[in-house]
């Protein structure tokens, strides 16, 4: 046959030539979309997209292009439209059936088609049918596609796996229907669950396709599958082993048994949506390891993802979750991670195929719902596992209705076991859109976590009506200092960071004290950071005077304890993870957490720093007007009352409003019940699709955080040696080596900061990957970044 003949891939190297067809391309995408859609049940619906997602390069102008690629002349990739033709197949075929779930069907293996090299839009936010315009593209020729799918697909038999699809659509569908309860917002979750199935789909499709580019291209076999429950059986064993060798004297110590002991026991229920509630210093990593090894082996999940908000933290618990599995079993996934073999390391993270998972709340998120294909590719790996969710708490408030919905999807739909680890746990199942957990959810009885043993900390409450200014605030931790040796006070801003540490320097010198004190902020490069924070904890082992002022960066993933703690008046959440910096050992009777109003904080762009602050004034006022003690801000209905009140607060900024370049919500989006649907609809347009979600627009418009700009900084020798290294005449593939060196030495700052610092010539940018330099002088040994004084506001 004459189209065994069209390609789908070709390489030209020192080996030679090697060519796959077209035809073998699309069967192993097919069997392995087929295997991976198995854990939702809906292998049909992904091996019919990855038969046919590729039937577009059956056009000769594709033949030549390729061909022309592998010889190494210039081609505009992605100038040859190849991913509308199985869609458009699909849509002839199967979309005019009156059943609307074969149309559902249709429309979904044709979106995962059409965007498996970029995501698009059923219909835009501006109403532009994006869906039929990717389906019905003019940019290919239909003659050449038709006559190779009549040489080269069985019809009959993708008719056969349309009817099964179907059928697998159907069986999702009611299941979703039947787990969602009536109300208000059950047409919003179904929309959202419905998206949620199209990103599996795609996932599984995209996942497959680079997977067999990958082993063509490297001439390599498929990797041999590993038995995981095997693998989880043996973890068992050591972590099993290990914690029969722990001391039970003591209160505390058998306290940390006891919690651990109920992990134990509740890794036989059944899988669902879990909270884990425990205090600092009750042996937390472990006990949730515990959990989820039982658990992931009881019921024989794929994976164990364990997700925290800071590398600080992956950093600090990598080394205990790491001994209990060979090194090939565990990936480790964050940005300033350096791996022995860079190309192995990159293909793991590109696909999140290892058995246990340690990576960011962010790459997590981007993982659920950015529109990026690496992270889409990713998505299919969380079904059928166990996800354990370190400092729950640290959910952005604009992202939790988003978030609640997909933890529902993940639970319900897609099998997976979601830990919510955290000693202040959010009531995610009373917010407008909620989370289904419930009430007997607890892996660990109450009076566990109320223990009176893990209560290591009084809370002194310092706010006064007016506030401290920098000059009573400064003699405030003076006083401290005199009476508690060592102090730690964190604020909410790098401005009041910066004045304060200037004041108690001027303070120490004028009285003479001779007391260490330090600053810390993210305008220090990761290497400063680290220097200060190893010179601090000498400085604690060893019992000396000393005083910290820093920003919250502090807060978590840092194993520092001090005897005092002032906290700028802030969230109740970061309030009781700052006082877990405070006698973290227990070795006081107790240790101090102030909490303190400054007078002149700005604050007004930290919105949730802001509304946090002004539910924990209330809850202070709440307790004082009860003659209740202040410590009992870390009693479990005192925090419930804390999330309820920010979250009602807060309730319309959940469900992620987007303002530019269009005013909507990432919910309305994914759900398909955004202003684009009304827009289309008013236009007039016939046949719109069934499906009406804009998931390209929402994924591009999702971030988790505010963009930053690195810049590296001439700290000590080894920072000016880099700045001189990438501005040298040195081979590139010797500086991209010396890229993750470079991080170390690399401060980050917002677009706008970056842009004035520009303006005022501070900056420098590099020919090579235009890396950015600060220049000489501007960078201090104590504090970090530095400016001229018409810049300080900006950064401080």
């Amino acid at each position: 046959m004459k189209y065994e003949k069209i390609l789908s891939h070709f390489v030209i190297n020192s080996e030679g030539e090697r060519a796959q067809p077209l035809y073998e391309h699309n069967t192993h995408t097919k069997q392995l979309a087929k295997k991976f859609g198995q854990k939702l049940n809906c292998e049909n619906i992904c091996s019919i997209a990855g038969e046919l997602h590729d039937i577009g390069k059956s056009q000769k102008a594709f033949q030549i292009y390729i061909r022309k690629a592998a010889a190494g002349e210039f081609v505009q990739k992605g100038s040859i439209n190849h991913s509308s033709a199985g869609a458009k197949y699909i849509m002839d075929t199967f979309a005019k059936s009156d059943n609307p779930f074969v149309i559902l069907t249709a429309e979904i293996i044709a979106e995962a088609i059409i965007s498996h090299h970029g995501l698009k839009d059923f219909i835009s936010p501006d109403g532009d049918l994006k869906f039929q315009k990717s389906c019905y593209s003019e940019k290919y020729d239909e003659k050449e596609i038709s006559e190779y799918i009549q040489e080269m697909l069985d019809e009959i038999k993708i008719k056969d796996d349309i009817e099964k699809a179907v059928e697998e659509l159907q069986v999702l569908y009611e299941a979703i229907y039947e787990r969602i309860p009536d109300g208000e917002y059950k047409d919003d979750e179904i929309g959202f669950d419905i998206s949620a199935i199209i990103r599996y789909v795609l996932s599984c499709v995209i996942a497959a396709d680079r997977e067999d580019t990958r082993m063509f291209m490297l001439n390599e076999t498929p990797l041999k599958e590993i038995d995981v429950n095997l693998l989880w059986k043996n973890a068992i064993n050591k972590l099993e082993q290990l914690i029969s060798t722990f001391s039970q004297e003591g209160e505390l110590n058998k306290l940390r048994m006891e919690i651990s002991r109920q992990c134990y026991i509740a890794a036989s229920r059944q899988p669902g949506i879990y909270r884990l509630s425990c205090p600092t210093g009750s042996g937390k990593t472990l006990s949730s390891l515990r959990f989820a090894l039982h658990h992931a082996h009881k019921y024989q999940k794929k994976h164990i993802f364990y997700i925290a908000p800071y590398k600080s933290i992956l950093t600090q618990n990598s080394d205990v979750m790491k001994q209990f599995f060979f090194k090939d079993d565990v990936l480790i996934h964050h940005s300033d991670f350096i791996p022995e073999d860079q190309e192995k390391y990159l293909y793991l993270n590109s696909n999140w195929s290892s058995p246990f998972i340690m990576t960011t709340a962010v790459q997590f998120y981007q993982t659920l719902f950015s529109n990026n294909t690496t992270s889409i590719r990713r998505f299919h790996q969380l079904s059928d596992s166990v996800i354990i969710i370190d400092e729950a708490q640290t959910i952005p408030t604009h992202m939790i209705s988003m978030f609640n919905y997909m933890i529902n999807f993940l639970s319900e739909v897609c099998h997976s076991t979601i830990v919510l680890c955290t000693a202040t746990q959010p009531v995610f199942e009373k917010t407008k859109r909620q989370m289904r957990i419930y009430a007997d959810n607890g892996i660990i009885q109450d009076e566990l976590q109320q223990s009176d043993v893990f209560k290591r900390v009084h809370y002194v409450n310092k706010c006064t009506p007016k506030g401290f200014d920098y000059d009573e605030y400064a003699d405030f931790i003076m006083d401290c200092w005199k009476k508690h040796n060592s102090v730690l006070t964190i604020v909410n801003t790098k401005k009041d960071a910066m004045e304060l540490y200037k004041k108690c320097l001027a303070l120490n010198e004028e009285m003479n004290m001779n007391v260490s004190i330090y600053h810390l902020s993210t305008n220090m490069c990761p290497v400063h950071r680290n220097k200060v924070l190893q010179e601090i904890k000498d400085k604690l082992i060893a019992n000396e005077p000393l005083i910290c002022i820093s920003t919250n960066l502090i807060e978590a993933g840092i194993d520092l304890s001090f005897s005092s703690v002032i906290r700028s008046i802030t969230g109740l959440d970061s309030i009781i993870q700052a006082a877990g910096r405070c006698n973290r050992n227990g070795d006081e009777q107790y240790g101090y957490v102030y909490l303190v109003k400054p007078d002149k904080e700005n604050i007004n762009s930290l919105i949730e720093v802001k509304e946090g602050k002004m539910v924990t004034h209330s809850l202070l006022d709440y307790i004082e007007s009860n003659d209740a003690y202040i410590d009992s801000i870390m009693d479990t209905n005192i925090i419930n009352r804390y999330y309820e009140k920010l979250y009602f607060n807060s309730s319309i900024n959940m469900d992620y409003m987007i303002n530019k370049p269009f005013k909507e919500t990432q919910i309305n989006l994914w759900s398909g019940l955004h202003k684009g649907l009304e827009e289309a609809v008013s236009n007039g347009n016939e046949n719109l699709p069934h499906i009406t979600s804009a998931l390209r627009s929402a994924g591009e418009q999702f971030k988790v955080m505010e963009q930053t700009i690195g810049i590296l900084v001439p700290y000590e020798e080894k920072g000016r040696e880099l700045i001189a290294f990438f501005n040298g005449n040195h081979p590139d593939k010797e500086k991209y080596e010396r890229l993750k060196e470079a991080q170390g030495y690399t401060v980050q700052v917002y677009e706008q900061k970056y842009r004035q610092l520009m303006e005022a010539g501070l900056v420098d940018c590099l020919p090579f990957g235009e890396i950015l330099t600060l220049k000489e002088g501007y960078y201090d040994l104590q504090v970090g970044l530095m400016i001229d004084k018409e810049l300080e506001d900006m950064f401080l």
